[in-house]
């Protein structure tokens, strides 16, 4: 925990999506004790996880709204009735974001094509989410953020882009899960079309910014960080 915090610290986010943590109060606890300064509000649900691994947000700029869509059910494409295997959180920003920010954390891929079948029905309802929004306001800002357990050419993901949502690290030969003999980009920071037109800068970080810390001991998964501008500049 101090590795991350320490990690955290130094990359002083005003936003942090973050997955696998056990619940409300450890991840409160962990804020209060490794990161008192940095002014985050925690937002976490519990999930439907049965190992009880929550998604959660951390953020220091004015949250509006939360929504849990922990029991939304769908159909996958065998007509078997599915839902989120941990949760698909919703978090709405003001201040100098004015976006939703969703934090996502796919099934993994132990199950073979069962599993690849949850998460192509994962990232299929996660879209008509966000294409619902795009339909009432086509200028819809939002980024979806987290593990989604699958590299960028797998139906989970062409199913995003082919929707219309934006991978501002596409084409970079940097992976994301940093642990052998995977080594594969399956982070990933989509974003709508209006939100992607104001991103400054967005890259997998695979060096550590704190000295004498390795980024590998801190997580088995290298961070994402997207700057983007602030809203109405």
């Amino acid at each position: 925990m101090k590795r991350v915090a320490m990690v955290l610290a130094a990359f002083d986010a005003d936003i942090v999506c973050l997955q696998e943590v056990e619940n409300r109060a450890l991840l409160e606890q962990f804020v209060a004790e490794h990161l008192p300064d940095m002014g985050y509000e925690v937002v976490l649900f519990e999930g439907n996880d049965s190992r009880g691994i929550d998604v959660a947000l951390l953020s220091r700029l004015p949250i509006k709204a939360v929504t849990s869509y922990r029991h939304l059910r769908f159909i996958d494409s065998e007509g078997v009735v599915q839902q989120f295997r941990r949760d698909l959180l919703r978090v709405s920003i003001g201040g100098n974001l004015e976006a939703a920010v969703y934090v996502v954390h796919f099934k993994s891929q132990w199950g073979d094509h069962a599993s690849d079948v949850i998460r192509e029905s994962e990232s299929a309802a996660l879209l008509g989410v966000v294409q619902q929004e795009l339909a009432r306001n086509p200028g819809y800002r939002a980024v979806i953020a987290g593990d989604f357990n699958e590299v960028p050419d797998m139906p989970t993901l062409q199913k995003l882009r082919a929707g219309g949502l934006v991978d501002p690290m596409l084409g970079t030969d940097k992976y994301s899960y940093n642990r052998e003999p995977y080594l594969t980009r399956i982070d990933f920071a989509m974003c709508t079309a209006s939100l992607a037109e104001t991103i400054k800068s967005a890259e997998i970080v695979d060096k550590s910014p704190v000295a004498g810390v390795k980024l590998e001991d801190a997580s088995d998964h290298y961070p994402l960080v997207v700057f983007f501008a602030s809203a109405g500049r």
